[in-house]
C-alpha cells in the first residue's frame, strides 16, 4: 500500500533521508509526545484534565519502589492528567482515516 505525501514538510524530511526514514524507538518517542503534551498543556488546559486509566505493571512497580500510592477518583479509579495517556498509537487510526478520506475526497492545492 503507498500512503501519499500530501505535506511539503514531510516531503522535506523525506527528502533529507533519501525516502529511508530511520525508525525510531517506541518507548523515546512516547516519551517525547508526553513532554511536549505536557508543555502543550500550558495553552490547552484540556490536556491537564485528570481521565481514569489502567496502570501498566511497570508503572504499578515504580509506585512501589517510590512506596508511593496512585492517585485515585471519588470511584477508586486511577487517574492521570490526559497527557500521559497519549502514545504514539493514539492518532494512528485518526491518521489512516484521513489519509483515507484525502485519497478518496478530491481537493485542490
Amino acid at each position: 500500500m503507498a500512503i501519499p505525501i500530501l505535506n511539503e514538510n514531510l516531503i522535506t524530511i523525506c527528502e533529507k533521508y533519501g525516502y529511508n526514514i530511520p525508525k525510531a524507538n517506541e518507548q523515546v518517542l512516547n516519551r517525547y509526545i508526553k513532554d511536549i503534551l505536557k508543555d502543550l498543556s500550558e495553552q490547552l488546559p484540556s490536556l491537564k484534565e485528570k481521565v481514569p486509566t489502567k496502570l501498566t505493571m511497570k508503572q504499578k512497580e515504580a509506585l512501589r519502589k517510590k512506596k508511593k500510592d496512585p492517585e485515585t477518583d471519588l470511584n477508586g479509579n486511577v487517574v492521570v492528567p490526559r497527557y500521559d495517556c497519549v502514545t504514539s498509537h493514539t492518532a494512528r487510526r485518526p491518521a489512516s482515516q484521513i489519509c483515507i478520506s484525502a485519497i478518496s475526497t478530491p481537493f485542490s492545492r
